[in-house]
């Protein structure tokens, strides 16, 4: 059931060019590789990078939790993970307005 207060969100996946600091950051903070992908980049060459993948929503805004991806100060909780057709589009870090002529496609 969703809050009230829920918020619906597109998700972004970001290039590929940003995966290699991506495995970087989780392999220094986790102490491990993500193994579900084979050896970057060749892996990467199968997947749609760039583009928005799906929408989630945002039903809190905590400075704590359980989750071992929390890395504080604030983090968003997220809840009904839907995928959609991927659609490229250049990302933004933090939360950004979609343009209009992406949004007509989704």
């Amino acid at each position: 059931m969703s809050s009230p207060d829920a918020k619906s969100v597109l998700e972004h996946l970001g290039r590929a060019d940003e995966d290699a600091h991506c495995q970087q950051w989780i392999k220094c903070r986790f102490s491990f590789t993500l193994q579900w992908l084979p050896p970057y980049p060749r892996s990467l060459a199968k997947l749609k990078l760039g583009g928005i993948i799906g929408t989630v929503e945002i039903v809190n805004l905590v400075e704590s939790h359980r989750s071992k991806w929390f890395s504080g100060p604030y983090g968003l909780v997220l809840t009904k993970p839907r995928p959609c057709k991927f659609v490229r589009v250049s990302g933004q870090l933090g939360l950004w307005n979609l343009p209009a002529r992406i949004r007509d496609k989704i």
